[in-house]
């Protein structure tokens, strides 16, 4: 196991315990998916926390709602289903739907935990 790598299931349990995000079906967190971790992490740096970020307030959030934060991890698996489910829907981000490719490295990256990956 790698350090920092947090198995789906235990997502799901920890989500589950803190009233965070039950029930997603993000799929398995396929085996040799580093790359597109990596790259999911990445589609979350750059097209979620641009409005989703603790250090935003008023109209530089474009009405992220506030405490929707995914500028940390505990953030990002806090609302992964959530997210993920907006994003699959092209609601969000507001800036335009992500591409077949972003989407399936953040479904994969969610999966797999969202892990300590850059």
């Amino acid at each position: 196991m790698r350090v920092g790598f947090v198995p789906a299931l235990a997502l799901a349990g920890f989500l589950a315990a803190c009233g965070g995000d039950e029930g997603s079906d993000l799929g398995e967190c396929p085996p040799s998916s580093m790359t597109q971790q990596v790259a999911g992490r990445t589609v979350v740096t750059q097209r979620c926390s641009s409005c989703h970020s603790s250090t935003l307030t008023g109209a530089a959030r474009q009405n992220a709602p506030v405490g929707v934060d995914y500028d940390t991890l505990a953030g990002i698996r806090a609302n992964t289903t959530k997210g993920y489910e907006q994003a699959s829907a092209g609601t969000m981000p507001p800036t335009g739907a992500l591409s077949a490719t972003d989407l399936e490295n953040l479904r994969i990256y969610l999966a797999c935990g969202a892990p300590d990956v850059q």
